[in-house]
């Protein structure tokens, strides 16, 4: 017995030690957030909703893959650039797959950067709204307005995976693991259309651009709002309208009713004069539903690529020159249209620019573009010597970053 107990009297403080030893590795890190702490007010909110407008941003999903599927598609436009540009063979491949319409298939990589694309939008904008619901202490108003928003964007997003693959899961907001994941069903075109419209029902909450700018006082500019909700809701039921022609006079009514309401709102929606509509002084004007913006320096386009990569190409160099509009857009137009000065940049006649063309004169400079008439990476790509106006952004002052308006995406 007396050696029983020495046995314990000598274990007992090597146990204490240990106990101490857990309480002092389990201590909370200090000065550093836990995602309890981050959810404590309301800025935290806001930014989880913030992060979901970046998604547009990102990536290739739509500074190229979306002018491709656009334009590339369609007689609009021709991959543009040079041969040797962007990649080598693996990426013409790509390109020229959208191009000529042939050899797509589930193993795109340019499918599956839209795909991958479209479903972190809709995780961050479920993120979003699981925090905004759990969240008390925030106003009743904002609270609306961000639930709003980050349904607006999901809704967007869905909407993309519904105009490009025709049906998709719909990702429930509570936390799954890799295996329940992939046992989400499919949704089909119906259920997919139904909750893309239940999220823009919500997103009739959101403030108009007069409100909004009481609650972004720095700038709502490249936010949803009101509108957004409105006018996406226009462009969805004209989708659906397509696809379900038995309904089809119900959608139209419902269009003509939602456009008539912006018309008539305090926000004054309208059409813009085609001189101005892809330039500086129309961004975000009547015209305009739902803009992203992206800063302009003298030597690239901050936070978005998508200028660079529709561009004037070489002289003087704005860009890559992708997208390049057709012969057969050119000869589309009616004469006297005056969208064909709004839409299209010309440099010099080369032997595959297919027509005679005048250089444009862009704010006094004149283009002259790729011209190099016995190129042969431009020759295998048919590589007009034209370039998109919408793609055109001015430059601010050498070495200056524009401290005005952003400039739309």
């Amino acid at each position: 017995m007396k050696k029983f107990t020495i046995y314990l009297l000598f274990c007992l403080p090597i146990l204490s030690l240990n106990s101490c030893m857990d309480d002092f590795l389990d201590q909370p890190a200090q000065g550093q957030m836990t995602e309890d702490d981050f959810l404590e007010n309301s800025s935290s909110v806001s930014s989880l909703t913030n992060s979901i407008y970046t998604t547009y941003r990102e990536g290739s999903a739509w500074e190229t893959i979306g002018s491709w599927i656009g334009d590339l598609c369609s007689d609009n436009a021709l991959r543009g650039s040079s041969l040797s540009d962007g990649g080598g063979t693996i990426f013409n491949n790509g390109v020229n797959q959208f191009q000529n319409m042939s050899g797509l298939n589930g193993g795109s990589d340019f499918l599956n950067w839209l795909w991958n694309n479209a479903y972190t939008g809709i995780g961050r904008a479920n993120t979003a709204l699981k925090a905004i619901r759990e969240f008390d202490g925030i106003d009743p108003r904002q609270k609306e307005i961000l639930e709003g928003e980050a349904r607006f964007n999901r809704a967007w997003f869905y909407f993309s995976v519904l105009k490009h693959w025709g049906k998709g899961p719909i990702v429930p907001l509570e936390t799954l693991t890799g295996a329940e994941m992939a046992d989400i069903a499919i949704a089909n075109r119906t259920t997919l259309y139904d909750s893309i419209m239940a999220d823009l029902e919500a997103g009739l909450l959101m403030p108009d651009k007069e409100e909004a700018s009481q609650w972004y006082p720095t700038s709502w500019y490249g936010r949803a709002h009101w509108g957004s909700a409105m006018g996406l809701m226009a462009k969805v039921l004209l989708y659906r309208a397509a696809d379900e022609p038995e309904r089809a006079n119900e959608y139209y009514t419902r269009i003509v009713s939602i456009v008539k309401e912006m018309e008539l709102s305090d926000d004054g929606y309208g059409l813009e004069p085609l001189s101005i509509l892809f330039s500086k002084s129309g961004e975000y004007g009547s015209e305009s539903v739902f803009e992203i913006g992206a800063a302009s320096f003298m030597t690239s386009d901050g936070a978005y690529q998508g200028w660079q990569v529709v561009g004037v190409r070489s002289d003087p160099n704005w860009g890559w020159g992708f997208v390049a509009p057709s012969l057969n857009l050119v000869q589309s137009y009616e004469p006297g249209d005056n969208r064909k000065e709004n839409d299209i940049i010309y440099g010099r006649t080369t032997a595959f620019s297919g027509m005679e063309q005048t250089p444009s004169v862009i704010d006094g400079t004149t283009i002259v573009g790729s011209y190099i008439a016995d190129d042969p990476a431009s020759a295998s790509n048919g590589f007009p010597n034209r370039f998109t106006r919408k793609g055109y952004q001015p430059r601010p002052v050498t070495g200056a970053m524009k401290t005005t308006e952003e400039t739309s995406g």
